[in-house]
């Protein structure tokens, strides 16, 4: 009998140890742009400027910030990756919020790793908002974020490579975080591979390569263009050199984020991944899971309605659709088209768009080319060039760009 149960708890024993090696779960998160309550609190003209931008729910990172935390703890992956645009324009006081709510993952056993994106460091936009009023506030340098940051950073050994690091969360497995993002002397929005930091990427994958590991990189900035619309600023301006050295090395995965739309490109047998910005409905995260053959599955999935005030994601898909017809009614306000025709117009606008950033827009689906809104758009499209716009987005849309499964 007790030979049984020594048997029986040592297979089970073997068991956990064999799981922990067999899988790896990874989250990723990518432009979350946390803002500090106390930068905008009361103040109208925060509000006002946010609602002419790009759909990001900034007044409401606080309860966004608190949800992904909740969730993060409910999943329990083995890493949480946050791929860039962590604060809302780099003010320092929205970095050591959010730095100090993060610790609370570590103390729970998940390991968190963070790039800079180009909101991030040495930001000249970072602004704190009084009332009708606003005045500068502190940002960020690449040393003040690499303090702040420095639980959620793997060893840097270089001077000359930005803030990029490898970690192997388990023996068969390499996380590359890169940092491309340029911000000598201030931030810029494009993204930059340098020599140096090229020739200490291409070492780190030869070396995962030679040791049969799975290498998985993370960028802010796409290596691979998602859309001939999102090219320039969006994809690393010498992003060939980087995609080509991962495809000949067997690299099959990419993770970056910028765009704030959630996409998947292939090129070559690689895909990159572009996470949907987490400060933009539905609030998507990724998961994503790397098997002991090297076997790896990727879903993303919207923020758990559960973990936020009631209505919140009814808020914050109404939020995304007025910053749309915004843009949309000015498009439409000096063409000659009747009222009507115009309605239908715009909801077909918000509609399409919310699918695309959402990553629920399918390549070929028939149901966007049969509305009456789209042949509208098709009608004036002569006079309107948001509707080349929604045409080529239909065009470009990803055939899954919410699930991927790589052997």
């Amino acid at each position: 009998m007790k030979r049984t149960i020594f048997i029986l708890s040592f297979l089970i024993a073997f068991s956990i140890l064999f799981s922990a090696y067999a899988e790896s779960t990874i989250m990723i998160v990518s432009d979350p742009h946390y803002c500090s309550p106390r930068l905008y609190q009361n103040s109208g003209l925060f509000i006002r400027s946010i609602s002419q931008g790009d759909g990001k729910l900034v007044h409401h990172s606080d309860l966004l910030l608190r949800a992904l935390i909740a969730q993060a703890e409910a999943i329990h992956p083995d890493v949480l990756l946050i791929t860039g645009d962590l604060t809302f324009n780099g003010e320092k006081e929205s970095h050591q919020e959010l730095a100090s709510a993060l610790e609370t993952l570590v103390s729970h056993g998940i390991a968190v790793y963070v790039i800079p994106g180009n909101h991030d460091i040495n930001c000249k936009s970072a602004l704190k908002f009084v009332g009708d009023s606003y005045t500068t506030t502190e940002s960020v340098t690449a040393d003040e974020f690499k303090e702040i940051y420095s639980h959620f950073l793997g060893d840097i050994s270089q001077e000359n490579i930005g803030i990029s690091y490898t970690v192997f969360p388990a023996q068969d497995l390499t996380l590359c975080m890169l940092d491309c993002s340029f911000y000598e002397p201030v931030a810029y929005t494009f993204g930059l591979l340098d020599d140096n930091r090229y020739s200490w990427f291409e070492e780190k994958l030869i070396d995962s390569e030679s040791n049969h590991r799975s290498f998985i990189s993370a960028t802010h900035h796409s290596v691979i263009p998602h859309s001939s619309l999102w090219k320039e600023s969006f994809v690393i301006l010498n992003a060939e050199r980087l995609s080509s050295t991962l495809v000949r090395h067997g690299a099959r995965i990419h993770l970056s984020g910028h765009l704030h739309i959630q996409h998947i490109s292939e090129q070559d047998g690689l895909y990159d991944i572009a996470s949907g910005a987490f400060s933009v409905y539905p609030h998507r995260y990724g998961l994503l899971t790397v098997d002991d053959h090297h076997h790896i599955t990727y879903h993303a999935l919207p923020l758990d309605e559960a973990l936020l005030p009631e209505g919140f994601m009814k808020e914050s898909e109404q939020w995304f659709r007025t910053t749309t017809q915004t843009k949309t009614q000015s498009a439409l306000m000096d063409a000659n088209i009747p009222d009507p025709e115009k309605t239908i117009m715009l909801e077909y606008a918000e509609d399409l768009n919310l699918a695309y950033f959402s990553g629920a827009l399918m390549l070929h689906d028939p149901v966007w080319t049969e509305r009456d809104g789209y042949h509208l758009w098709m009608q004036y499209s002569d006079r309107l060039s948001f509707g080349q716009y929604l045409n080529q987005i239909l065009s470009e849309a990803s055939i899954n760009a919410l699930s991927l499964s790589v052997p």
